[in-house]
């Protein structure tokens, strides 16, 4: 991945993601915001107790950096509800989606999809013949539902998109050094066992890539940051590390 710095606001690009001038996407650190401890500083979450002032001033930052009018954010729930958001659009800088929405996607231009993530993963998918964007947010649960399969089904119902068109960038997020489940029996089921490593720790990032995979997305065509949230304290925010924590923003943009 690539690092950008403007001002004091740090985010990350996929080198997948490089060749197509239509898109603007960031992985962002938690530099350069407003918020005070324990979400210093670029902290985008709004229910995890920050004052909701220094939350709105980190989102405008964050849609400065990247040049956006317009930021749209789902209802995040830890599900595998995947929505399309043109029709829940309205008026503002922001539209926060009225209904469940772990995943969300348009081909509409100039619309942010933001997720927000904190040991999650935060996934972005571009078609480049529908044009087509997509930002999903899928902690273990989200992999457990298999939401990438929601996903894509999901674009081809809308879009008819073919997933061996498809670009798929899945941001830092646990590793498995430290994603401990000691309950897997009861939380996986049988058939994601076989992700797992010595002292019940599970490998979320190959789980992810083997459902893409199945999914008809090409090899060549998924990038996995394999950058632990957890192990980066300076950069990543992390609720299995911290508890109360902020949350990191992921955003794309078709221009």
């Amino acid at each position: 991945m690539q690092k950008n710095k403007k001002n004091q606001l740090e985010w990350l690009e996929f080198e997948l993601l490089k060749e197509f001038s239509e898109i603007t996407h960031g992985v962002f650190l938690r530099k350069g915001g407003v918020s005070c401890a324990p979400f210093t500083s670029l902290n985008v979450g709004g229910a995890v107790g920050d004052d909701p002032k220094s939350v709105l001033e980190n989102r405008k930052r964050i849609m400065k950096a990247l040049h956006l009018k317009k930021l749209v954010i789902g209802l995040q729930k830890h599900e595998d509800k995947v929505l399309e958001v043109d029709p829940y659009i309205v008026e503002g800088l922001q539209s926060i989606l009225p209904a469940s929405s772990d995943g969300i996607f348009t081909r509409k231009r100039n619309l942010g999809l933001c997720v927000f993530h904190a040991d999650c993963q935060a996934a972005l998918f571009y078609d480049p013949k529908k044009r087509v964007i997509a930002n999903i947010h899928s902690g273990w649960r989200g992999n457990r539902q298999n939401i990438y399969e929601k996903a894509v089904f999901a674009l081809k119902k809308t879009y008819d998109v073919d997933p061996k068109d498809l670009r798929v960038c899945v941001s830092p997020s646990l590793g498995p050094k430290v994603s401990e489940f000691i309950n897997y029996k009861s939380e996986w089921p049988a058939s994601f066992h076989k992700y797992k490593l010595e002292k019940d720790h599970f490998d979320l990032w190959k789980m992810s890539y083997d459902q893409l995979r199945k999914l008809g997305v090409k090899n060549d065509h998924i990038e996995i940051a394999k950058i632990c949230t957890y192990e980066n304290q300076e950069d990543f925010f992390s609720y299995r590390r911290d508890g109360g924590s902020g949350r990191n923003a992921t955003v794309i943009v078709l221009n």
